[in-house]
């Protein structure tokens, strides 16, 4: 899950980063999207670990609303 969180992270920045500052080989423009979608993901980590595993439990582990002891 932690890798789609860093995929949807990529691809939004992307989204926003292209119309802009453009994307262009010849101004390292790239290079800078990526450094800046690095930074962003190294920042977030903690928390989309933390997301991706509550969600993962979320969607396998099944909750009983009545147990008894």
């Amino acid at each position: 899950m932690n890798f789609v969180f860093i995929f949807v992270i990529y691809f939004f920045n992307l989204l926003w980063y292209w119309p802009v500052v453009g994307l262009s080989f010849k101004d390292n423009s790239i290079y800078y999207y990526i450094a800046v979608s690095t930074i962003m993901v190294l920042v977030l980590q903690p928390w989309l670990m933390r997301f991706s595993r509550v969600l993962f439990l979320y969607l396998v582990i099944p909750f009983r609303k009545h147990t008894h002891n």
